[in-house]
């Protein structure tokens, strides 16, 4: 199996999620473009929607998965179907000539329209300084984010 993957988000390095793609192939920074928009959610975390919107650029990075257990690992911690829907869409990158080209299929994560949004996230690009102070954390592996990070990768029980 091998699927391109992008993130715009809480998986992108530095951030706090971004060891679930330990193992991946990180290809390039790129973006998707169409009717979306990317919002922050009160939760602490970017969500991509799509919709009845302007054709809009949403700038991330892309990731070459090869292993279907990854996949299904990111589809639990993204709430897939639940929350988040993973679906497919045509990706752009820049290649090493500065132009944009067409890199392919892609995984991508957005967000059900009927969430509950903080703010509009204008540039397309999710920066640390999009999440509002009293929800930052530390990028030094806190024994906190640590702690979180244990939670995400320990399966649930099947009671």
């Amino acid at each position: 199996m091998k699927k391109f993957l992008f993130i715009y988000g809480s998986l992108k390095r530095g951030f706090s999620l971004s060891f679930l793609l330990k193992g991946a192939q990180f290809i390039s920074e790129g973006y998707i473009q169409g009717p979306y928009k990317l919002f922050f959610h009160e939760g602490g975390y970017p969500c991509l929607i799509s919709g009845k919107f302007q054709n809009a650029k949403i700038y991330g990075e892309i990731y070459l998965i090869t292993s279907q257990t990854m996949i299904q690992e990111i589809d639990r911690v993204e709430g897939h179907p639940l929350e988040y829907k993973r679906e497919g869409v045509a990706l752009y990158s820049k290649n090493l000539s500065d132009q944009i080209a067409l890199i392919g299929d892609a995984y991508i994560y957005q967000s059900h329209e009927d969430l509950d949004f903080n703010h509009f996230i204008p540039s397309g690009t999710f920066l640390e300084s999009d999440i509002p102070q009293n929800l930052r954390y530390s990028k030094k592996g806190s024994a906190e984010c640590e702690r979180s990070q244990n939670k995400l990768l320990t399966k649930p029980d099947n009671d």
